[in-house]
């Protein structure tokens, strides 16, 4: 893959790219035929004006009718500041009507009404100048909306209207370097492009062509892509989704719409946004769903976490610019559209610069969410995710198509979310989430794959747990060591909160609704997911309608109520453990007869569950997941014992006489050595662990 080096300087866009073994990347990308110079602003325009027009108009007659002569609507009020800025519906009607007004297909099209309210709506606009307290909406939000009506109706605006418009639109380096990175940053070198677009003025176009490139360039700084291809934004968080989507769609479309022109992309960034596209949040993908743990404050949004549609206009400009990889982009796209094609990745990746596991199998989509030192796990702002708090501690996602958690989350029990380890209430928290730890991390070969984390909260619940997870091709095991709290609420394991589908079977026998607490289950079934307790466990069951509202979660939406048919599962630790446990096998895609029998006859085998050594090994793949916490010696088989010298995650594939390692340390630089005794003998596997962006990254090595 390209390596690409950015470059930040306070104060200014500055992006120096360092572009090494591209052809042996993959990256075959298009070469437009390059159009001449003098024409290039008016190819860029026109392209701009065909995006705008072709978008959806809804709604623009009754806007149109329903405009007062003054230019106003009745409706708006122009005087809120709020963080909902009632005013921005103002301009996003005339946006609606612009689109109207250009679009060949519109009863409206070319309709001198049309126009005449438009200009009387903008001259309106102008005269009140409504002010939004949030600097999103007064340097980003109205600009978005401005952007095509300005485009849309360059010759048809009085010369007055159009140099304000114009005068709204930034240009970067005006503003607060702090605000304008990632996709803020993109948003904004738009308007640079359009105000340049319409002046015209090349060095606008230029200077607006370079900030939107230097976007796509893999960074060593804690915003924008990742070097292990992940994304993000307002720190060190992972924010595939939202900020990162958002990333892909106008990033791949700014490089169409300036490829073959002097302004067009180079093919590097090109391949950094391919690999962004592929390489991370495909990754992330399961269906229409984009995983909910890499959304941020987003899933306290109606439809959070069916985000994945927006990703079609990225496959398309994709496969246009980088036509080598068209199968790939074209794969994950008619699985996006239910076509019933299979998901284009099947494999096991661990992002470490996010703190973030996938795993995805034909049958089944699985992924945990952490926190470190070196993260932050989650945020609230503008009154959005306001219960969200324990997301990062290991929420685990499940899905087989995609819809499992479909608009749950208004009636979720956010302090028992699915794979978190925590006291059973929900602590306040500003600005973002983090914890004080940093042994979190993943080992992977890309096909199998752990994750551990050593959960060390103090501020207002004292949590302490070490949790890991075991991922294999039908199954993944979660184990849980060392709880302890000093809460006076009792701290559970949840196992999975999600919509209720059908009937729940308990040891085969099917479920009353309502919750209870069940005493020596061995298994449970519900939603084609089965969930096994190896030597049975104590769980309390919920099924049924759970209430609650969006503005519970998010102050923006309403207040009204929402009832969702929810299935919980999980093991209670009792109030104030101490160095309480848990073990539980999860079997996607199974009916009970073969959950039944894989209960009774599990190819998996719990090592170690301890506060030193967590491990299962799965005997019919010949695969050990191993994580040690501290220096240490596990023996695995009569005959077979590994040994290391320091605290990591690793993976042995041992099967027959060939096998081969994988490790992984989150912290460093340092030496670790991994001593493997094999009938009498002992091999000693130095690994480099690297530092930096590296750090945490999984080595692997055939022995």
């Amino acid at each position: 893959m390209p390596r690409v080096l950015a470059v930040c300087c306070p104060g200014r866009i500055a992006a120096i790219a360092v572009i090494l073994g591209l052809a042996a990347s993959g990256h075959a990308l298009a070469q437009s035929p390059t159009v001449s110079s003098d024409a290039d602003i008016t190819v860029i325009k026109g392209r701009l004006v065909a995006q705008y027009e072709a978008a959806p108009y809804a709604d623009a007659s009754r806007s149109l009718a329903s405009l007062a002569a003054d230019g106003s609507w009745p409706d708006i009020n122009y005087a809120d500041r709020s963080l909902n800025w009632d005013p921005q519906k103002h301009l996003d009607r005339l946006k609606l009507m612009a689109i109207a007004y250009r679009n060949p297909n519109s009863p409206d099209h070319a309709s001198a009404a049309m126009r005449d309210a438009i200009v009387r709506g903008l001259a309106f606009w102008y005269r009140k100048r409504p002010a939004a307290d949030d600097w999103w909406h007064t340097e980003i939000g109205q600009q978005l909306a401005l952007e095509p009506i300005l485009i849309l109706m360059d010759r048809d605006l009085p010369a007055d209207l159009l140099r304000s418009g114009l005068a709204d639109l930034h240009d970067p380096v005006e503003l607060a370097s702090y605000h304008f990175t990632g996709e803020n940053l993109v948003w904004c070198a738009t308007e640079q492009l359009v105000r340049g677009v319409l002046r015209p003025s090349a060095e606008d176009v230029a200077n607006a062509a370079k900030a939107m490139e230097s976007v796509a360039a893999v960074t060593a700084e804690s915003e924008g892509i990742q070097y292990d291809h992940s994304f993000h934004q307002h720190g060190p968080q992972l924010y595939d989704g939202g900020y990162g989507l958002n990333l892909l769609k106008d990033g791949t479309a700014n490089a169409r719409l300036l490829q073959g022109t002097r302004f067009a992309f180079d093919a590097a960034h090109v391949g950094v946004l391919s690999d962004l596209l592929l390489d991370g949040t495909r990754l992330m993908v399961r269906g229409r769903m984009l995983d909910p743990g890499a959304i941020g404050r987003e899933i306290a949004r109606p439809g959070a976490g069916q985000e994945a549609p927006g990703l079609l206009p990225a496959l398309d400009a994709m496969a246009e610019l980088n036509p080598g990889k068209k199968g790939e982009y074209d794969g994950l796209k008619a699985h996006i559209q239910g076509t019933g094609a299979p998901f284009s990745f099947l494999g096991h990746k661990h992002f470490w610069d996010s703190d973030f596991t996938v795993h995805q199998r034909a049958g089944y989509y699985a992924s945990v969410k952490m926190v470190s030192n070196r993260t932050y796990g989650t945020e609230t702002i503008n009154g959005e995710n306001l219960k969200g708090y324990w997301l990062p501690f290991g929420f685990t996602t499940i899905a087989r198509r995609g819809d499992e958690y479909l608009d749950i989350y208004p009636a979720w029990d956010w302090a028992h979310l699915p794979g978190v380890t925590a006291p059973a209430e929900v602590p306040r928290f500003l600005s973002h989430v983090d914890q004080q730890n940093g042994f979190v991390g993943g080992v992977s070969d890309g096909t199998y794959g752990a994750a551990a984390m050593k959960v060390d909260v103090e501020a207002g619940t004292s949590l302490h747990a070490h949790k890991a997870w075991f991922f294999f091709d039908d199954e993944f095991v979660a184990l849980g060591a060392g709880i302890s709290s000093t809460r006076t609420v009792d701290v559970d394991t949840t196992l999975n909160q999600t919509l209720l589908r059908g009937n729940v079977l308990v040891d085969g026998r099917t479920a009353p609704p309502g919750q209870q607490a069940l005493a020596g289950v061995s298994w449970v079934l519900h939603d084609g997911v089965g969930y096994v307790f190896p030597g049975k466990a104590d769980v309390t069951l919920g099924t049924g309608p759970r209430t609650g509202s969006w503005s519970d979660i998010n102050s923006l939406q309403p207040k009204v109520p929402v009832t969702k048919d929810v299935f919980s599962l999980f093991v209670s630790h009792g109030t104030r453990p101490n160095g309480a446990s848990y073990q539980y096998i999860v079997v996607p895609d199974i009916d009970a007869a073969r959950l039944a029998d894989y209960a009774r006859h599990s190819p998996v085998r719990v090592l170690a569950n301890t506060s030193d050594i967590q491990a299962v090994r799965h005997d019919r793949l010949g695969v050990t997941e191993i994580i040690f916490y501290a220096a240490g010696r596990l023996s695995l088989d009569p005959g077979l014992a590994i040994t290391v010298d320091e605290p990591c995650m690793l993976l042995l594939e041992a099967g027959g006489a060939a096998a081969r390692l994988a490790a992984a340390v989150p912290r460093g630089p340092l030496q670790l050595h991994v001593s493997l005794e094999r009938q009498g003998k002992t091999q000693t596997i130095p690994f480099d662990v690297r530092g930096g962006p590296a750090l945490g990254a999984s080595s692997v090595k055939q022995l």
